[in-house]
Protein backbone atom coordinates (compact mmCIF):
# COMPACT_ATOMS: atom_id res chain seq x y z
CA UNK A 1 0.00 0.00 0.00
CA UNK A 2 3.18 2.22 0.68
CA UNK A 3 5.13 1.61 -2.29
CA UNK A 4 1.73 2.06 -4.50
CA UNK A 5 0.76 5.50 -2.92
CA UNK A 6 4.62 6.21 -3.70
CA UNK A 7 4.28 5.65 -6.81
CA UNK A 8 1.07 7.48 -7.57
CA UNK A 9 2.92 10.31 -5.19
CA UNK A 10 5.87 10.40 -7.83
CA UNK A 11 3.77 10.44 -10.57
CA UNK A 12 1.55 13.51 -9.95
CA UNK A 13 4.72 15.02 -9.30
CA UNK A 14 6.38 13.89 -12.53
CA UNK A 15 2.62 15.23 -14.33
CA UNK A 16 2.44 18.48 -12.59
CA UNK A 17 6.52 19.26 -13.29
CA UNK A 18 5.96 18.23 -16.97
CA UNK A 19 2.77 19.85 -17.38
CA UNK A 20 4.37 23.21 -15.91
CA UNK A 21 7.30 22.89 -18.00
CA UNK A 22 5.19 22.25 -21.07
CA UNK A 23 3.44 25.54 -20.16
CA UNK A 24 6.51 27.58 -20.09
CA UNK A 25 7.79 26.44 -22.85
CA UNK A 26 4.63 27.17 -24.96
CA UNK A 27 4.71 30.56 -23.10
CA UNK A 28 5.39 33.50 -25.53
CA UNK A 29 8.94 35.41 -24.76
CA UNK A 30 8.87 38.72 -22.98
CA UNK A 31 10.30 41.71 -25.65
CA UNK A 32 13.77 42.44 -24.90
CA UNK A 33 16.06 45.56 -26.16
CA UNK A 34 18.67 44.39 -28.67
CA UNK A 35 21.14 45.41 -31.00
CA UNK A 36 22.13 43.75 -33.92
CA UNK A 37 25.35 44.94 -36.34
CA UNK A 38 24.62 45.01 -40.27
CA UNK A 39 27.10 42.55 -42.43
CA UNK A 40 30.84 44.07 -42.37
CA UNK A 41 29.67 45.64 -38.95
CA UNK A 42 29.20 49.98 -40.17
CA UNK A 43 25.97 49.65 -38.97
CA UNK A 44 23.85 48.44 -35.88
CA UNK A 45 19.87 48.46 -35.48
CA UNK A 46 18.88 48.80 -32.09
CA UNK A 47 15.21 47.28 -31.02
CA UNK A 48 14.02 49.04 -28.12
CA UNK A 49 11.14 47.22 -25.67
CA UNK A 50 8.02 48.73 -25.49
CA UNK A 51 8.36 48.93 -21.36
CA UNK A 52 10.26 50.49 -18.83
CA UNK A 53 13.81 50.03 -18.37
CA UNK A 54 13.29 48.45 -14.88
CA UNK A 55 10.52 45.63 -16.56
CA UNK A 56 13.14 45.32 -19.54
CA UNK A 57 16.31 44.45 -17.89
CA UNK A 58 14.79 42.48 -14.88
CA UNK A 59 13.03 40.08 -16.92
CA UNK A 60 15.85 38.62 -17.56
CA UNK A 61 19.31 37.10 -15.81
CA UNK A 62 22.08 39.37 -14.30
CA UNK A 63 24.13 39.74 -17.79
CA UNK A 64 21.54 40.43 -19.71
CA UNK A 65 20.12 42.31 -17.64
CA UNK A 66 23.19 44.80 -17.57
CA UNK A 67 23.22 44.44 -21.55
CA UNK A 68 20.02 46.31 -21.74
CA UNK A 69 20.93 48.96 -19.23
CA UNK A 70 23.54 49.74 -21.19
CA UNK A 71 21.74 49.41 -24.42
CA UNK A 72 18.95 52.08 -23.26
CA UNK A 73 21.88 54.16 -21.92
CA UNK A 74 23.24 55.08 -25.12
CA UNK A 75 20.45 54.55 -27.19
CA UNK A 76 16.67 56.40 -26.68
CA UNK A 77 14.73 55.27 -29.87
CA UNK A 78 14.58 52.23 -32.29
CA UNK A 79 16.10 52.10 -35.41
CA UNK A 80 19.44 51.89 -37.71
CA UNK A 81 22.92 53.41 -36.40
CA UNK A 82 26.82 54.12 -37.69
CA UNK A 83 28.55 51.66 -35.44
CA UNK A 84 31.18 53.91 -34.20
CA UNK A 85 29.68 55.00 -31.20
CA UNK A 86 26.85 57.63 -32.99
CA UNK A 87 23.87 58.27 -31.38
CA UNK A 88 21.97 60.10 -33.73
CA UNK A 89 20.11 57.57 -35.80
CA UNK A 90 19.95 57.18 -39.65
CA UNK A 91 16.28 56.57 -39.32
CA UNK A 92 14.09 54.52 -36.95
CA UNK A 93 11.00 52.70 -37.11
CA UNK A 94 8.18 52.76 -34.11
CA UNK A 95 7.94 48.84 -34.07
CA UNK A 96 8.53 45.76 -31.42
CA UNK A 97 9.83 43.06 -33.46
CA UNK A 98 11.72 39.86 -31.73
CA UNK A 99 13.73 38.90 -35.17
CA UNK A 100 15.22 41.31 -37.64
CA UNK A 101 17.64 41.01 -40.58
CA UNK A 102 20.05 44.10 -41.64
CA UNK A 103 21.61 44.25 -45.04
CA UNK A 104 25.13 46.13 -45.18
CA UNK A 105 23.47 48.96 -47.27
CA UNK A 106 22.24 50.63 -43.99
CA UNK A 107 18.70 50.71 -46.29
CA UNK A 108 17.03 47.56 -46.41
CA UNK A 109 15.54 45.29 -43.66
CA UNK A 110 13.51 42.25 -43.22
CA UNK A 111 11.25 42.04 -40.07
CA UNK A 112 10.08 38.46 -39.21
CA UNK A 113 6.69 38.29 -37.28
CA UNK A 114 5.62 37.55 -34.11
CA UNK A 115 4.91 34.41 -32.58
CA UNK A 116 2.04 32.47 -34.57
CA UNK A 117 -1.43 31.96 -33.25
CA UNK A 118 -3.11 32.74 -36.24
CA UNK A 119 -2.31 32.29 -39.96
CA UNK A 120 -3.76 35.86 -40.63
CA UNK A 121 -0.57 37.42 -38.40
CA UNK A 122 2.38 38.70 -40.24
CA UNK A 123 4.91 35.86 -41.44
CA UNK A 124 7.85 38.22 -42.96
CA UNK A 125 7.81 42.01 -44.07
CA UNK A 126 10.25 44.24 -46.03
CA UNK A 127 11.58 48.05 -44.78
CA UNK A 128 13.32 50.30 -46.69
CA UNK A 129 14.89 53.37 -44.40
CA UNK A 130 12.31 52.24 -41.70
CA UNK A 131 9.58 52.58 -44.44
CA UNK A 132 7.68 49.51 -45.01
CA UNK A 133 7.54 48.15 -48.47
CA UNK A 134 5.85 44.84 -48.76
CA UNK A 135 4.74 42.25 -46.03
CA UNK A 136 2.90 38.93 -46.30
CA UNK A 137 0.67 37.34 -44.29
CA UNK A 138 1.24 33.35 -42.78
CA UNK A 139 -1.62 32.32 -44.80
CA UNK A 140 0.12 33.48 -48.26
CA UNK A 141 2.95 31.05 -47.78
CA UNK A 142 1.15 27.67 -46.46
CA UNK A 143 -0.73 25.57 -48.38
CA UNK A 144 -1.51 23.01 -45.11
CA UNK A 145 -2.22 24.32 -41.95
CA UNK A 146 -2.50 20.43 -41.13
CA UNK A 147 1.32 20.22 -41.14
CA UNK A 148 2.32 22.83 -39.27
CA UNK A 149 3.59 22.28 -35.64
CA UNK A 150 1.15 22.90 -33.03
CA UNK A 151 1.59 24.05 -29.48
CA UNK A 152 -1.30 24.46 -26.60
CA UNK A 153 -1.12 28.18 -28.25
CA UNK A 154 1.20 28.75 -30.45
CA UNK A 155 2.21 27.04 -34.08
CA UNK A 156 5.62 26.85 -35.75
CA UNK A 157 5.29 27.81 -40.08
CA UNK A 158 8.52 28.27 -40.85
CA UNK A 159 11.39 25.45 -41.47
CA UNK A 160 13.83 28.11 -42.11
CA UNK A 161 15.11 31.52 -43.57
CA UNK A 162 18.84 32.57 -45.35
CA UNK A 163 19.16 36.22 -46.32
CA UNK A 164 21.73 36.84 -49.05
CA UNK A 165 22.95 39.98 -48.26
CA UNK A 166 25.30 40.40 -51.31
CA UNK A 167 22.43 39.51 -53.51
CA UNK A 168 19.79 41.32 -51.32
CA UNK A 169 17.58 37.70 -51.57
CA UNK A 170 15.76 35.72 -48.53
CA UNK A 171 15.04 32.50 -48.79
CA UNK A 172 12.28 31.42 -46.77
CA UNK A 173 11.15 27.55 -46.28
CA UNK A 174 7.71 26.57 -44.60
CA UNK A 175 7.03 23.50 -42.86
CA UNK A 176 4.92 22.33 -45.06
CA UNK A 177 7.06 22.28 -48.27
CA UNK A 178 7.09 25.45 -49.93
CA UNK A 179 10.04 27.67 -50.74
CA UNK A 180 10.19 31.30 -51.46
CA UNK A 181 13.15 33.42 -52.71
CA UNK A 182 12.14 37.42 -51.92
CA UNK A 183 13.95 40.63 -53.28
CA UNK A 184 14.64 42.68 -50.31
CA UNK A 185 15.08 46.08 -52.07
CA UNK A 186 11.01 45.48 -53.45
CA UNK A 187 9.56 42.58 -51.30
CA UNK A 188 8.63 40.79 -54.36
CA UNK A 189 8.29 37.12 -54.90
CA UNK A 190 11.05 36.22 -57.64
CA UNK A 191 10.83 32.44 -57.41
CA UNK A 192 8.35 30.04 -55.34
CA UNK A 193 8.00 26.37 -54.49
CA UNK A 194 4.59 25.31 -53.68
CA UNK A 195 4.46 20.95 -53.54
CA UNK A 196 1.87 20.63 -51.19
CA UNK A 197 -0.04 22.85 -53.21
CA UNK A 198 0.33 21.31 -56.93
CA UNK A 199 -0.68 18.30 -54.48
CA UNK A 200 -3.88 19.59 -52.98
CA UNK A 201 -4.14 21.00 -56.38
CA UNK A 202 -3.94 17.63 -58.25
CA UNK A 203 -6.28 15.97 -55.89
CA UNK A 204 -8.97 18.26 -55.55
CA UNK A 205 -8.70 17.52 -60.23
CA UNK A 206 -8.71 13.83 -59.07
CA UNK A 207 -11.50 13.96 -57.03
CA UNK A 208 -13.63 16.60 -58.60
CA UNK A 209 -13.68 14.33 -61.81
CA UNK A 210 -14.38 10.91 -59.85
CA UNK A 211 -17.28 12.93 -58.50
CA UNK A 212 -18.28 14.05 -62.13
CA UNK A 213 -17.66 10.38 -63.92
CA UNK A 214 -19.92 8.44 -61.06
CA UNK A 215 -22.94 11.35 -61.53
CA UNK A 216 -22.23 11.01 -65.35
CA UNK A 217 -22.84 6.89 -64.61
CA UNK A 218 -25.47 7.34 -62.48
CA UNK A 219 -27.18 9.73 -64.43
CA UNK A 220 -26.62 7.58 -67.92
CA UNK A 221 -27.69 3.59 -65.92
CA UNK A 222 -31.36 6.13 -64.71
CA UNK A 223 -31.79 7.12 -68.60
CA UNK A 224 -30.75 3.21 -69.27
CA UNK A 225 -33.28 1.86 -67.16
CA UNK A 226 -35.81 4.66 -67.92
CA UNK A 227 -36.24 3.38 -71.51
CA UNK A 228 -35.93 -0.62 -69.78
CA UNK A 229 -38.56 0.44 -68.09
CA UNK A 230 -40.75 2.47 -71.18
CA UNK A 231 -40.06 -0.97 -73.81
CA UNK A 232 -41.42 -3.63 -71.08
CA UNK A 233 -44.56 -1.64 -70.91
Amino acid sequence: MVRQFRYLFLGCVFGTVMTTCFVFADSEAPPSSYKQKSPGGKYVFVMIAPMSLEEDAGNWIEEKGSEIREIRRVYSRSGLYRNDGSTEPLWTVDWYAYGVEIASDGIHLIRHGPWASSTDQEAVSFFANGKLIRTYQIKELIDNPLLLDHTVSHFFWQKGGWFDDARLRYTLRTIDGNQFVFDVRTGETLSKSRPTGNILWFLFVVLGTSVLGIIAWLAERRWRQSRSSLKSA
